[in-house]
């Protein structure tokens, strides 16, 4: 959701406070370290639940489809589309001391398109759950569907996909650009800079074939 403040507007029927309310009460009662929050979109909620909440980074922790580190961005600004959506979100997140793994463009990319494109080319429906086929069809017609928000996913079921870095970023509350830092001038993250085409396809088929 937008963030219901100055900056946008937006007012706060959007169900704001709720959704972070809900991300907190759902860590909170989580065995401790068990908890991780998969954002896929702008961070409003998570930003508002921070806010709210002061004590929320010791229970949860948060991987994040958004950032363009190390490749240029595909928003304004050389923003990734995530981060510019709600900068001021992102930067409240990203600086919150937070434990976060940030998956970027240039992680979630297009490299194992066509491998698994190809991998379900060669799977009957005979061989495939229906959750299976249906993803079949979507990434024969739409291939970029096997890319960015699955491949965070995936990592979340096996961290073998990713690989990770410890590094410095800043994020810029007016655009959403996020950079990289050679000093302690930023937040403390782990960045997602290898990514297992092998391991990515593996997991999508394992998962397309569950029950088969």
């Amino acid at each position: 959701f937008p963030r219901d403040d100055e900056e946008t507007s937006v007012p706060s029927s959007c169900g704001v406070q709720e959704a972070a309310d809900a991300i907190y009460e759902r860590a909170k009662s989580a065995p401790e370290g068990k908890c991780k929050l998969l954002c896929l979109g702008p961070l409003t909620n998570l930003a508002v639940a921070l806010d709210s909440y002061p004590d929320l980074p010791s229970h949860v922790e948060v991987v994040v489809m958004g950032g363009a580190v190390r490749a240029p961005g595909n928003a304004a600004g050389n923003a990734e589309l995530n981060m510019h959506l709600d900068p001021v979100a992102a930067q409240k997140v990203v600086h919150s001391g937070i434990k976060l793994t940030m998956c970027c463009l240039a992680t979630a990319n297009e490299s194992g398109k066509e491998r698994v494109v190809e991998a379900f080319g060669k799977l009957g429906s005979q061989q495939l759950a229906p959750a299976g086929d249906a993803m079949r069809a979507l990434v024969q017609e739409m291939p970029s569907a096997s890319c960015y928000d699955p491949v965070v996913c995936a990592g979340l079921l096996s961290r073998k996909i990713w690989e990770t870095e410890a590094v410095t970023v800043c994020v810029n509350a007016a655009t959403g650009e996020t950079t990289e830092r050679l000093d302690d001038g930023g937040a403390r993250i782990a960045l997602a800079v290898g990514f297992s085409v092998d391991e990515y396809v593996d997991v999508v088929m394992s998962g397309a074939t569950a029950g088969r």
